[in-house]
């Protein structure tokens, strides 16, 4: 599940368990008021959980305006027009396979 599902899903089941609660009768209260304190720290468990994993995805401090990431983007339009593409898909299958082919040569593949 990606993060953003997670917190969608949380979300949801919150807003399900306020409205449940609205419904409920008041000697139930207190039952509800402890599962949602039992909701809580699984929530928290999991926060902590994925700042754990979050450690290891890789390019996680990529500074999307820095120099490096706006002279990518400036190569890759440039790549663009140059093969005529018209969508980043196609502009990387043309270079991923121009590469294979390059790769192929150098080392002899068949």
């Amino acid at each position: 599940m990606s993060e953003q599902e997670i917190r969608r899903s949380l979300n949801e089941f919150r807003h399900e368990l306020t409205a449940n609660l609205k419904k409920a009768p008041q000697d139930a209260h207190q039952e509800i008021f402890i599962f949602s304190d039992s909701i809580q720290e699984q929530a928290d468990r999991f926060r902590r959980t994925y700042q754990d994993i979050e450690t290891t995805r890789p390019f996680k401090n990529v500074d999307v305006v820095g120099p490096e990431t706006q002279r990518h983007s400036r190569l890759h339009v440039q790549a663009m027009k140059v093969r005529n593409s018209k969508n980043h898909g196609e502009l990387v299958r043309d270079l991923y396979q121009e590469r294979l082919e390059q790769l192929a040569d150098e080392w002899g593949w068949n």
